[in-house]
């Protein structure tokens, strides 16, 4: 049966805990005390953050490494570029199994693949 409009099925009033012991009373409201300390200690603070300060008056210490900028250390050489040598020719992509396409360089890895498919 749908709840009609307005209406809830959930409880929204709270009961009175009821403790076993005097002990178990007190335990529970030093939890409560050590959560509500915890979660005012954990509120974000109002103060300003400080401002990073970087210090970049240091020695390389691997000078023999070329760099584009010396005085900055986030800035490195570049990356040698790939180059196709043409010692391979990819003829095609084949299909092995499933979903598993694989590079296909000469006729004779071609043929072994299409025997692989059919058995």
């Amino acid at each position: 049966m749908g709840l009609c409009r307005g209406l809830s099925s959930l409880r929204t009033d709270k009961k009175p805990r009821k403790f076993a012991s005097a002990e178990e009373k007190r335990q529970y409201l030093e939890y409560q005390a050590w959560k509500a300390e915890l979660k005012a200690s954990l509120k974000p603070s109002t103060e300003k953050p400080k401002p990073l300060v970087i210090d970049y008056s240091f020695v390389r210490e691997t000078p023999h490494i070329p760099s584009r900028v010396d005085n900055d250390p986030a800035v490195t050489a570049r990356k040698e570029s790939r180059v196709y040598d043409g010692e391979r020719k990819l003829l095609g992509i084949s299909l092995m199994h499933k979903s598993n396409l694989v590079p296909v360089f000469d006729e004779e890895h071609a043929k072994e693949i299409a025997r692989m498919r059919r058995g």
